[in-house]
């Protein structure tokens, strides 16, 4: 084999494009078969729509003092967007949504072969259905009051009324007609699907996400099939996360307030009972001025029974929250705002932490198990908050007891000197005592209801909808991709085919495929004639037909390069053979004879194809007399010479098919013919069996001074080259050369030698 220097890449690259070029027919068949697939697929694909909106999150948070403790207690509690994000997914606000939104109700119709959903208003009938969920039935319009109920699968086919309720054993449902609205000859299908479905719904196709690295504003996109319903269900799910933070809020806020109603209530009987006793005792003796000792010590035990007063609320309140957080229930609703007179911001930050933690937990847990690391974390974390925040409740309430203590052995002491007075004074100083200390008590109870109830009707959210969402744009699906990727499917799956199939096919079909694997000379070429056959039966050559034929000039090549292998001067012996029949060895001899004759040198033409004889059809001579005759000896060899209607041009048919075609051929006479015409012809063309077959031509092949193999394009197998190869490097056998024979023009036959586009064919 030889060594090529030709760049591999520029061939594979040309390989490739002619490869493409032959079949590109198949690949335009599945181009177009793939295009007119995807553009029925696109038609067919319901328009997908999509709306938006934003939410801010977290407004007002992190507005506290400037202590360390302040800042480090706002830092935690914090809102982190991720945490928003997952509530916003949850489920608990998805049955909020889909509740708001009609996400159960479906309605569809067939127009132009496509079934499209109707929404709402657009549907002419609304369904009832309390039995038979997810299952879909169609309706076909009957007359004014009936319409046709149809189910295939369940073998269902009935008559039924507007308005009246279709029941059973699988469903139950009435169907009523809108008002102004009719059926219109088409059929329609409805089905209603159960929360769960409806649910897993609002989840599909929903996104939310940051708007920006570093905002706390949230996106939430939603797409649906309706354009209509995309935005509702948006709007619906922001704002069940709106109502659901201001519930929150308000609980603990409504919890305060029926408490302090509780003890309201009880205090304004007490009050009015002290002033009826009062009143009673005015009328009952004559009221007396009490001396300033009397009173200093009255004003000073009222202002301790007072605060004593506050001090037991405060320590009910306490010892009712301790309650609440060794149990560990409803922590998330507590509110100690306020609960204090003396006000602990302490308290108030580690409940908000501890809440904050407990919210992200339950979070959570929607979506993992209890083993899952952040849930893990959370939980240590709120146990922690929880331990610390018992820790300092006990204090507080210790703080608390121990000030009653101290106020109540204060208030004996003054309640000893009162002793003191008279007895009348300090009737008198006790019931205007316990009036006061109920007005008191009552004013400060007044003062807490009126707070609790602007707390909870003032509570808002720390989130607000920025953008709501309008109209569904439509984002899928984008029908001139689909016809492209389509097209360009068709192009790839045809083009594969292609090269699965030029892998596959072993033919020889171009030069190229011969220089790939034999250094032998190449000729020439001979491009396809398509009436090449109808001619070897008319008894006249192509070559003197068409003379100016593309045909035509490739033997002029031929003959020129012809030239440069043999001695001009001498008569030489050209053997033309082949690997198989039907490669062109007679047409390829003949045409080649007549275009040598033509420069006015005498040629002969011998037909030692002596089992399939077709050289005398080629000129309409007769067959009855030939080589087989002059090698058996029963004719001499100028009886067999036939001359054609070309002076310089004459042949030597088979003659009568031989017993043993071979061992005439390897007898001596056959070299002494070869001689003989040799002496009387400047070319002897020796028209031999195919090489491949029988071993024949290659002892024709050592007589002569020149070889030319004749391979047919899209005929000859690639494996014929190795004894071609093998044949070429035969130090035995000289001048030998290659014809490539009916090249079609898309395989590279012109280029090769003359550009046959020129001449006429």
């Amino acid at each position: 084999m030889r060594n090529k220097n030709i760049d591999d890449d520029e061939i594979d690259l040309k390989e490739i494009f002619v490869t493409l070029a032959n079949y590109k027919f198949l690949i335009l068949f599945f181009v177009i078969l793939f295009g007119i697939l995807a553009t029925i697929m696109a038609y067919f694909k319901s328009n997908i729509y999509t709306a938006s909106a934003t939410i801010e999150i977290g407004i007002g948070i992190g507005s506290g003092g400037n202590d360390i403790v302040s800042k480090a207690i706002s830092q935690a509690t914090k809102v982190k967007p991720d945490t928003e994000i997952e509530i916003l997914k949850s489920r608990v606000l998805m049955v909020e949504a889909v509740k708001t939104v009609d996400f159960s109700h479906r309605y569809y119709t067939t127009t132009k072969m496509k079934k499209i959903e109707i929404y709402q208003d657009d549907s002419p009938f609304d369904v009832n259905l309390t039995k038979g969920f997810n299952n879909e039935f169609t309706v076909y319009p009957y007359d004014e009051k009936h319409y046709r109920l149809e189910k295939k699968r369940w073998d269902i086919n009935y008559i039924c009324a507007y308005g009246e309720e279709v029941v059973d054993d699988r469903f139950a449902f009435t169907l009523t007609l809108k008002e102004g609205k009719k059926l219109y000859n088409k059929k329609y299908h409805f089905k209603v699907i159960d929360l769960d479905s409806c649910v897993s719904l609002g989840q599909s196709g929903l996104k939310v996400k940051v708007a920006g690295k570093y905002t706390t504003i949230i996106e939430i996109s939603k797409s649906d099939k309706v354009k209509e319903r995309a935005p509702e269900f948006v709007n619906a799910l922001a704002q069940a996360y709106i109502n659901q933070s201001i519930a929150k809020r308000t609980r603990a806020a409504s919890k305060t307030l029926s408490f302090v109603q509780i003890e309201l209530q009880k205090i304004t009987d007490e009050l009015r009972e002290s002033a009826i006793k009062l009143e009673s005792f005015k009328k009952s003796i004559k009221t007396v001025d009490l001396d300033t000792k009397a009173r200093i010590i009255m004003r000073r035990l009222g202002d301790m029974e007072i605060e004593l007063s506050k001090l037991k609320i405060e320590i009910d309140m306490v010892s009712s929250l301790y309650k609440r957080i060794k149990s560990g229930k409803k922590l998330e609703t507590i509110l100690i705002n306020g609960i204090f007179s003396s006000g602990n911001s302490s308290l108030e930050k580690v409940i908000n932490l501890l809440q904050s933690a407990m919210i992200k937990l339950g979070t959570l847990k929607m979506d993992y198990t209890d083993d899952y690391p952040d849930v893990v974390k959370l939980k240590k974390e709120i146990k922690e908050t929880k331990y610390i925040f018992i820790s300092m409740v006990k204090n507080f309430k210790k703080n608390l007891l121990d000030r009653k203590r101290v106020l109540e052995v204060s208030i004996k002491k003054q309640q000893n000197l009162v002793e003191r007075l008279a007895e009348d004074e300090q009737i008198y100083t006790e019931l205007e005592r316990k009036f006061k200390l109920n007005e008191k008590i009552y004013s400060y109870l007044l003062e807490k209801q009126a707070s609790s109830t602007m707390t909870k009707a003032s509570t808002v959210s720390r989130n607000r909808i920025l953008d709501k969402a309008l109209n569904g744009y439509k984002t899928a699906p984008n029908r001139n991709l689909i016809t492209a990727v389509g097209l360009f499917l068709g192009f790839i799956v045809g083009a594969m085919i292609a090269f699965i199939r030029n892998f596959l096919d072993d033919t020889i079909k171009s030069v190229e495929d011969i220089k790939k694997a034999t250094d032998s000379i190449i000729l020439g070429i001979v491009p396809s004639v398509v009436d090449i056959d109808k001619d070897s039966n008319i008894g006249s050559l192509k070559v003197f037909d068409s003379p100016r034929s593309s045909f035509a000039e490739s033997f002029r090549n031929i003959r020129s390069n012809l030239k440069f292998m043999m001695d001009d001067n001498t008569s030489q012996v050209l053997t033309i053979t082949s690997t198989i029949g039907g490669e062109g060895k007679t047409t390829i001899s003949s045409n080649l004879a007549g275009i040598i004759s033509l420069t006015q040198k005498k040629v002969i033409i011998l037909n030692l194809d002596m089992r399939k004889p077709t050289l005398h059809l080629k000129f309409n001579l007769p067959n009855n007399r030939g080589i087989s005759s002059v090698l058996s000896g029963y004719q001499s060899l100028r009886d067999v010479i036939q001359p054609t209607a070309n002076p310089y041009l004459d042949i030597i048919s088979s003659g009568a098919v031989p017993p043993n075609p071979s061992e005439l051929i390897h007898s001596s006479m056959m070299e002494n013919v070869i001689e003989e015409l040799k002496k009387i012809y400047d070319i002897v063309i020796l028209d031999t069996p195919p090489s491949g077959l029988v071993t024949d031509a290659q002892l024709l092949m050592r007589m002569s001074d020149a070889v030319v193999y004749i391979i047919r394009s899209r005929y000859a197998k690639k494996e014929f080259l190795r004894n071609i190869d093998n044949l070429s490097t035969n130090s035995d056998i000289k001048g030998f050369s290659i014809i490539l024979n009916d090249v079609d023009n898309k395989y590279g036959g012109h280029g090769y030698g003359y550009g046959y586009g020129y001449y006429e064919d």
